[in-house]
């Protein structure tokens, strides 16, 4: 405990911290370098191993270019060959005179050209309108129509746009209205304007618009103030009922049959005007044909034109039954429908025997 003891036991504890703090620095000083000095070896060891590698690669390209070079000489040196042995190879044709030319060529010859093409240009069309007018068996338009026949041509009425079945109505100007009132017009002027009138409205086959016809051309006269009464005559296939909406269960076969005898009880409201009344085709009889030359369609005709102006017969295409041709007896003019691109111009040729050996009343 002697005060001296004392400070010489601390100097010596102080310096044993301190030769342990510098030993500490230098060891970790030397760990440092050794880290460094082992990064090294590593990159040096990559460059060594990489060695081989580089020495094949560039070996390898070494190895083309000497390839390259040697074929490129090949080549310069077949080059001048040729260009030799063409300089020294005589020419085995000379030339003795020159060409003498006009200012026009021999051939080919412009004018004659421009004549076979001006004529291939007028002959092509005119053969090509040909065959398709030859390979075209349906009627296109009025004027293939007034070719083929002589027929008096009430009129010209194009397909409902909005797909209507009925398109001639009161206060309304259309095309399809325009047309009604012109076949109406020339209709008055080709039967007359006197007396009763039983019209029959045909067509050679389904699909050609007759009832479409019938139904549009009875409302067109009935806005006249003319009392037009629309009668089904088509007994095989009805479609008349459909088409107005009314009820078809009874009607014209009913009548003629004994079904029923009242005439009146038949004859339905149309729905459209007053003036115009409507009479369905009714039941579909076993024997539509010996029906219709009952004599009960004569008395029921002649009932109708007390009561109306215009009895309109919507009858059955004609080509297919004879229900038509039946009905002719009670019809003062026939009405026949033809359809643009849809009727056969042969069929043409079958209403011009009908209407030459009377069959149709006109």
């Amino acid at each position: 405990e002697n005060p001296a003891i004392i400070n010489l036991t601390s100097n010596i504890k102080a310096l044993h911290a301190n030769l342990l703090a510098s030993l500490s620095g230098v060891y970790q000083s030397l760990q440092i370098s050794k880290r460094n000095l082992d990064h090294q070896a590593s990159l040096y060891n990559a460059r060594i191993e990489n060695v081989p590698t580089q020495e094949r690669e560039y070996t390898e390209r070494a190895r083309q270019q000497q390839i390259k070079a040697e074929l490129f000489l090949m080549l310069l040196q077949k080059r001048e060959e040729n260009s030799l042995a063409l300089a020294v190879t005589a020419n085995s044709a000379k030339i003795i005179d020159e060409a003498l030319a006009t200012s026009f060529p021999v051939s080919p010859k412009k004018p004659l050209i421009y004549l076979i093409a001006l004529l291939l240009g007028c002959v092509i069309p005119v053969i090509v309108l040909y065959l398709i007018d030859f390979f075209n068996l349906k009627i296109k338009n009025r004027a293939e129509l007034e070719k083929l026949t002589n027929i008096t041509i009430l009129g010209e009425v194009n397909q409902s746009s909005t797909g209507e079945s009925i398109v001639v109505k009161e206060n309304h100007n259309n095309h399809s209205t325009e047309a009604f009132r012109g076949i109406r017009t020339n209709l008055k002027f080709l039967v007359g304007s006197g007396g009763h009138k039983v019209l029959m409205v045909t067509s050679s086959v389904p699909g050609e618009g007759k009832t479409f016809i019938s139904m549009n051309l009875a409302i067109s006269i009935s806005l006249v103030g003319k009392k037009v009464v629309l009668v089904g005559m088509d007994v095989r296939k009805p479609m008349l009922a459909s088409y107005l909406a009314v009820d078809g269960k009874k009607g014209t076969t009913n009548y003629i049959s004994g079904i029923e005898t009242d005439l009146n009880l038949l004859i339905q409201p149309s729905g459209i005007n007053d003036n115009l009344k409507i009479i369905t085709s009714g039941i579909i009889p076993p024997n539509p044909a010996e029906l219709l030359m009952s004599d009960r369609l004569d008395s029921m005709i002649e009932q109708l034109k007390k009561q109306f102006d215009y009895v309109i017969l919507d009858c059955a295409p004609i080509s297919l039954v004879t229900d038509s041709l039946i009905l002719s007896r009670v019809a003062d003019a026939t009405l026949y429908v033809l359809r643009a691109n849809y009727t056969y111009k042969k069929t043409i040729s079958w209403i011009n025997e009908l209407v030459k050996e009377r069959k149709l009343p006109s």
